[in-house]
């Protein structure tokens, strides 16, 4: 990373003033000197005049190195103000005065204050301006003046004036008009384009292009009155219902069901709909012939009259009068058209909605096709319980006779015939309309619920079996006990043909206006056959989230993405379970295999990133052409308490996992690395090639151990943070002091990196107007997002839930993708930025951020937000319901344990206050077991 002011900051600190020096290597930074000033200036009187030049040399060219990284963070004026009121004369910079730690810290400090009166005048001016709108329906606007404020390049360095802050205001509402306009074209396709082609003036064309209000414009102009016609207002009533529909959802298989109904007896309403109107629309023809005929015979009459005479003024008269009914007429037969193919549109969203009703029938985890897969899991556990008590009969441990080795064999082979029968069963259960409900897991069914009895009962048949050809007591026991199922059960799950890529269309409905928005979330294994488990037979298999023993691969390693409704990808994340494998025999081993999986990590990420992919892969590379680099974030979303560290407890040791998981990644960072690119249309292909690694990793977690009251009894935080910081600083730069911190400076560390790239190509003229209008957007996202993320990681917002336990996670992830967002935009071929998240398995936790992060861009496509620590209101909460359900987490939650269900989904009362929603995404996770 290049040295930003924050190398400058770090050396302020100390009782003594010294001198700030270059480094005699010019690569590390600034560094204090050695000696004390007094020191120092004792030792100069005795420098030659020669050795006195180069030091003051040296000095002028730290000074311009600091004041150059001052101006750039806090703006030339800013920067010039805090130097004068430090007492520092005008040529400070150039004369033969040194730069000090201790005026480092004062310059440093007065810039931030002189900054913080900045911010709390434009504050002070943003919130005149928020006045009166509240609720819920100006949610959009408001969201959008504080991002035109707080984002603006002036925010921290300028005092705005109020009319600095209308007009930001009066430009967010006229963006988010255009927006709005956009959706009600994307809903209501012809209709919009009638009144955006209406006469100005008329009524038609003062109906107002938002989706939520659109129709009911138009009914005000066709419910009554001289415009009134049934046709266009049942039509139009139909469109409401619509609307209504499409954003009803339901958690239940009988609600669900009754969803399904409506929607289809909707798109039946609408089809008879579209009936009138063509009835409508012939009549309407029908009459303008009449009318057109009529106008033809008069207008030649009129030609033959007499000019002036009173038949000509009757003929004029009547002439007049047929045009304006037929232009009524063909006004009417234009609303009939619109009205026609727009219903149209909407039976495409309400099959759309539909099917995504039937998925979410489908993957409901309380029914009976649960059931038949957690048998189906359980029997393909048997079969390796088999298979190994075959391995070892052979080697005679047990012994048994011939007999008992051909009765083995047949249990083996009934057994198969087993497997392939509730194989065939779990298929067969893919007819939504045969699904029957199951009760949810509680204290009073814990030993009586169908699942804990099918599993029950698979072992009890299997044992009785081999108990039946006379396998010792001893050896079924050893058999059956707990880590021997656990080892079976991940054995099965690994697999299982049902571990498959996940896409699911996510129909989301949000003030009017329907979008489908599309989650993917791909196994390594069908990234690579090198990143799964070898089954034998061709066929691979994935390590699941229990597996905490492979010296060989990462956990539940998958890459996740975000697509909007044209194809784009919005967000790319990889996930995976933490990268420590602490049944690992011997420390040396267990570090190595932790190694092995942050690489995974990194060639995941560097294969789901199709630009630099594009350019590893170029057959006309040059072969000396240096490597890229890959600056990927990671977000770590376990507690790394003391507590469970103390007492030893070695499945819950989370803290030392973290700790592991950062020293693998650190482990894989530097320059030259060799990595794996995959080909995933080759997935037994790879090249390898060399990447500069540079990995910036956090620890924020998200349960109540880390969020909840005790954190301080566990010691949390304390664990993390000193590490954290020093990461915080290489993704955005100096963080300033105290809780305002660094609050409307402009970003540093990678980000700033990636901003600088930007303001290059907005200030080149030889830059395309629209690129140059993209760039200058992503500058202002990154400048928003930055400050956000630096002032939660300084106010220490992680540190508490509030409802939004996940927040810093989902902004870190957020601001990285803008990022790379920004790397794309421009092309680059030299730099990328990748991220991952995970918790201990990647499926609960991990679950949890995924939602949040593919929720806050899906609203902020749509036009809203999802600010830290606030409530989702209205159909926010619609959007993070369906992504929640929708997105793949209940498939990952499968894959990993044979169960659906959230463990972590129970606590987030205030994210999902609805209790069927939550019942529904608990699913069956209480009976997960990893």
């Amino acid at each position: 990373m290049a040295i930003g002011l924050n190398n400058f900051r770090q050396l302020s600190g100390g009782t003594f003033e010294r001198e700030i020096r270059q480094d005699p290597q010019g690569q590390d930074g600034p560094r204090q000197s050695s000696l004390s000033r007094l020191a120092g200036r004792i030792q100069g009187w005795f420098r030659t005049p020669q050795e006195q030049q180069m030091r003051v040399q040296e000095r002028t060219q730290v000074k311009q190195s600091f004041l150059t990284l001052l101006e750039k963070t806090e703006g030339r004026v800013g920067a010039q103000r805090a130097l004068r009121a430090c007492g520092l004369p005008a040529n400070w910079a150039t004369n033969d005065r040194p730069l000090t730690n201790h005026l480092v810290g004062k310059i440093l400090n007065k810039a931030q204050e002189f900054r913080l009166q900045v911010v709390r005048h434009n504050e002070a001016l943003l919130g005149d301006a928020l006045q009166g709108l509240d609720g819920p329906e100006l949610r959009d606007v408001r969201a959008a003046v504080i991002r035109a404020v707080r984002n603006d390049s002036r925010y921290g360095n300028t005092p705005l004036s109020r009319v600095d802050v209308q007009s930001l205001r009066a430009g967010a509402e006229a963006e988010l008009r255009e927006l709005r306009a956009r959706q009600c074209e994307e809903r209501f396709p012809e209709l919009a384009r009638l009144v955006q082609e209406a006469p100005r003036g008329s009524v038609l064309s003062r109906v107002e292009l938002d989706p939520a209000r659109f129709t009911q414009g138009l009914r005000q102009i066709h419910g009554g009155g001289p415009w009134h016609d049934p046709n266009v207002a049942g039509a139009l009533a139909r469109l409401d219902q619509t609307t209504e529909l499409l954003g009803r959802q339901a958690w239940t298989q009988d609600s669900l069901q009754g969803l399904s109904d409506q929607l289809t007896q909707q798109r039946d309403d609408l089809v008879d709909s579209q009936g009138s109107l063509w009835n409508g629309i012939q009549t309407i023809n029908d009459e303008l012939a009449a009318l057109t005929d009529d106008l033809g015979e008069t207008d030649r009459s009129l030609h033959a009259a007499p000019p002036g005479s009173d038949q000509a003024k009757t003929l004029q008269a009547r002439k007049e009068t047929l045009e304006g009914q037929i232009r009524v007429k063909n006004e009417k037969l234009a609303m009939h058209q619109a009205l026609y193919l727009d219903l149209d549109h909407q039976i495409g969203l309400l099959d759309a909605k539909s099917a995504y009703v039937d998925e979410m029938r489908l993957t409901d985890p309380l029914t009976d096709r649960s059931i038949k897969h957690s048998n189906l899991v359980w029997a393909e556990a048997g079969r390796h319980l088999l298979d190994q008590l075959n391995v070892d009969a052979r080697n005679g441990d047990p012994a048994l006779t011939v007999d008992q080795l051909g009765q083995l064999a047949q249990v083996r082979t009934d057994w198969a015939l087993l497997c392939d029968d509730r194989s065939q069963q779990y298929q067969d259960s893919e007819n939504v309309d045969t699904l029957q409900a199951i009760e949810a897991p509680s204290k009073s069914n814990r030993d009586t619920h169908p699942i804990v009895q099918g599993k029950r009962g698979t072992l009890q048949d299997l044992r009785t079996r081999l108990e039946g050809i006379g396998i010792p007591r001893g050896t079924l026991d050893a058999m059956f006990s707990k880590p021997s199922l656990a080892r079976s059960e991940r054995q099965a799950l690994s697999g299982l043909e049902t571990w498959q890529p996940v896409i699911r269309d996510m129909p989301v409905m949000r003030d009017g206006v329907m979008r489908t928005y599309k989650s993917e979330i791909v196994p390594a294994q069908f990234i690579s056959h090198q990143l799964g488990v070898d089954l034998g037979h061709g066929r691979v298999g994935g390590v699941a989230a229990g597996v905490k023993d492979s010296e060989d691969h990462a956990r539940n390693l998958k890459v996740s993405r975000l697509l909007d409704p044209d194809g784009r990808t919005m967000t790319t994340v990889v996930g995976h379970g933490v990268l420590d494998m602490w049944d690992v025999d011997g420390q040396d081993e267990r570090q190595t295999a932790n190694e092995r999986g942050a690489r995974e990590v990194l060639e995941v990420a560097l294969t789901s990133n199709q630009r630099l992919r594009g350019v590893l892969t170029d057959p006309d590379r040059p072969q000396d052409a240096p490597p890229p680099r890959l600056v990927h974030v990671s977000v770590n979303l376990i507690s790394p308490d003391t507590m469970r560290d103390v007492f030893g407890v070695r499945d819950y040791q989370e803290r030392a996992y973290t700790q592991s998981q950062f020293q693998a990644f650190d482990a894989n960072s530097g320059p030259g690395r060799d990595l794996r690119l995959f080909d995933p249309q080759r997935p037994d292909h790879h090249d390898d090639v060399q990447v500069d690694v540079d990995t910036i990793t956090f620890s924020f977690g998200i349960n109540a151990i880390a969020t909840g009251g005790f954190q301080n009894l566990m010691r949390v935080w304390n664990n993390v943070h000193e590490h954290n910081t020093r990461n915080m600083v290489k993704l955005v730069g100096d963080l300033g002091e105290g809780t305002f911190g660094a609050r409307g400076t402009r970003p540093g560390g990678f980000v700033g990196e990636v901003y600088d790239r930007l303001e290059a190509a907005v200030n080149d003229p030889a830059t395309q107007p629209g690129q140059r209008a993209k760039a200058e957007g992503l500058m202002a996202q990154l400048r928003g997002q930055t400050d956000l993320v630096r002032g939660m990681f300084t106010e220490e917002a992680f540190r508490t839930g509030n409802g939004d336990t996940a927040k810093m996670g989902r902004e870190v992830l957020v601001l990285q993708g803008l990022a790379e967002q920004g790397l794309d935009l421009l092309g680059a071929t030299d730099l990328a930025g990748t991220m991952s998240k995970g918790c201990k398995s990647d499926k609960d936790r991990g679950g949890v951020t995924d939602v949040e992060l593919k929720s806050k861009l899906i609203l902020r496509d749509l036009g809203g937000e999802m600010n830290p620590d606030e409530r989702l209101v209205g159909d926010d909460q619609g959007v993070y319901y369906t992504v929640s359900s929708s997105s793949g987490q209940l498939e990952n939650q499968r894959w990993n344990t044979g169960l659906s269900g959230s463990k972590e989904a129970g606590h987030l009362k205030d994210r999902l206050p609805d209790p069927e929603v939550r019942q529904f995404l608990c699913g069956l996770g209480k009976f997960a077991k990893a």
